[in-house]
């Protein structure tokens, strides 16, 4: 009888060993794949930082060049506008 009960207990732990062992398994295949996941995510947003960072860069850059972009078309038009309002002048004058 006591031969019987060590089968059983010795059974028993090894049912309750190997449940164990597939939950720690289960849990490690879970964990990994969240690692995974992770590790993707942080790549695709370093990704868009990069891509955001370039936009920001050709936007400053491109406020930047406006102003100038400006200025040289009012000096461009301002011959024009000066030959207008002698014209104008001339005009009234008439």
């Amino acid at each position: 009888m006591t031969e019987a009960l060590l089968f059983v207990n010795i059974g028993a732990l090894l049912i309750f060993g190997t449940s164990i062992l597939a939950i720690a398994a289960l849990t490690l295949r879970n964990a990994r794949r969240y690692v995974q996941l992770a590790e993707d995510r942080m790549e695709y947003l370093r990704k868009e930082q990069a891509r955001l960072l370039a936009f920001l860069l050709e936007e400053r850059q491109s406020a930047k060049e406006e102003p100038k972009r400006e200025r040289e078309q009012r000096l461009e038009a301002q011959p024009r506008a000066e030959r207008l309002s002698r014209e104008c002048l001339q005009l009234r004058q008439k």
